[in-house]
């Protein structure tokens, strides 16, 4: 009955959210009300509509670490999580997330504060937000409704100094995030590393059961994983976007040089743009070029967000082809091949990671053939690799650590922050 009433507060303060005035009456009313309430040892994490992240890790860290700190993970959906301890999973749309706000010290989130509140409207400024998205090309959009203390993780001094000057050209932020975003500083962003890459260095014995179990008997020589961004113009599935592209040389090819290719399709193209459930009803909606390629040949394999995470694939993959992925920066640390497709071909455009590429040098080729993509690796397997040196420089660059201790630095970092709130 609570759930069902506070859905319907929620649709209306979206639907009144047109005028702000509301949502910044709301906000002071909390402000208002945190006022008279005890603060307490509380950390509430949020990753939006999956338990993922590095959100997830850190979370994971602190209930392991410090079973006397009260973690709490906020779920979109009601009912769709089953973590072994039940108390510490709370419905985002309910009355008691509202009260968990006002009593917390922290929110750590991946990409904003509607992973973890009805509207960002609800968070109190006492609250310390602590956004921990992986290489974001351009600070997280803040919320002009929340004023406390803001802090983003990067990965090194390189990308800090990035996310702080890249403020400066964003257009596209909005009137009051712009201004927002303005009055960022180097002191809004702590060099930790990333949790996620933590298991791409030393996978656990989780990650490697769940890739075996996954990869099966396959025996291959090599395996490749090709990732699609969410950014594509036309249909989703568009893979190697190449004019004659020709299947049965893509599969024969496989086949001859006894590689598996895994393809795996942006989340966000099959939930929201797509409406997809689950992995059945994916599989019986296949895009007409995917569904060619893994009926002619068992090298070819389907690797999408129902099938599998992203990161217990990754560090098992040999190479990695993609368009506008940002996963490639998660890639490189292992320092494995990367090909990009041409975004003339592929019909994408990421701003962000344009604007990235032109501050590196590129760690890969950028392919318009696929037979550029076979001479490419058929090199690189015989021992030329040409792009060694720049993957060694940008990983110098982007990756400050490499100790497999970013969670624990995190972790750390927020075990302070409570000592002085």
């Amino acid at each position: 009955m609570k759930s069902n009433l506070i859905d319907v507060i929620k649709q209306f303060v979206l639907y009144i959210s047109l005028d702000d005035t509301f949502r910044l009456f709301i906000n002071k009313c909390v402000n208002f009300f945190d006022m008279f309430v005890e603060d307490k040892d509380i950390v509430i994490f949020g990753s939006g509509s999956e338990y993922g992240g590095n959100s997830k890790i850190i979370f994971e860290w602190i209930c392991k670490n410090h079973p006397d700190i009260d973690a709490i993970w906020i779920e979109k959906e009601q009912g769709s999580l089953d973590l072994e301890n039940k108390h510490q999973v709370v419905y985002r749309n309910s009355f008691k997330t509202i009260w968990l706000l006002l009593r917390a010290k922290i929110v750590v989130a991946e990409r904003g504060l509607w992973n973890v509140a009805l509207d960002e409207c609800f968070v109190p400024n006492s609250v310390t937000y602590i956004a921990t998205k992986s290489y974001r090309t351009r600070p997280n959009k803040l919320s002009h409704r929340h004023q406390g203390k803001y802090v983003e993780i990067c990965g090194s001094e390189f990308h800090r100094k990035i996310r702080t000057d890249e403020v400066l050209a964003k257009k596209y932020l909005s009137k009051e995030n712009y201004k927002q975003a303005l009055e960022l500083s180097p002191h809004n962003f702590v060099v930790t590393g990333y949790p996620k890459t933590d298991n791409l260095l030393k996978p656990s014995k989780k990650t490697q059961l769940n890739w075996e179990q996954f990869h099966g008997g396959q025996d291959s020589e090599l395996v490749i994983l090709y990732t699609l961004s969410q950014y594509h113009k036309g249909w989703h599935g568009e893979v190697f976007p190449f004019q004659n592209f020709d299947i049965k040389r893509c599969t024969e090819w496989l086949c001859d040089e006894n590689i598996t290719l895994y393809i795996r399709e942006h989340p966000v193209v099959l939930d929201r743009t797509m409406n997809i459930k689950n992995k059945n009803e994916y599989e019986s909606n296949l895009p007409k070029k995917i569904k060619e390629l893994t009926e002619t040949s068992d090298r070819v394999r389907l690797a999408s967000h129902y099938h599998i995470d992203l990161y217990n694939i990754l560090p098992f993959a040999d190479c990695l082809i993609t368009d506008h992925s940002k996963v490639f920066l998660e890639y490189l640390i292992l320092d494995n091949p990367i090909i990009f497709i041409d975004p003339i071909c592929s019909g994408t455009s990421h701003k962000g990671v344009e604007s990235l590429l032109l501050k590196i040098d590129k760690p890969g080729p950028q392919i318009k053939d696929f037979e550029d993509i076979i001479t490419y690796i058929e090199d690189f397997t015989s021992g030329n690799d040409n792009y060694s040196t720049a993957r060694s420089n940008i990983i110098e660059k982007f990756y400050q650590y490499k100790d497999q201790s970013s969670t624990e630095r995190i972790g750390k970092f927020i075990i302070e922050e409570l000592k002085t709130k």
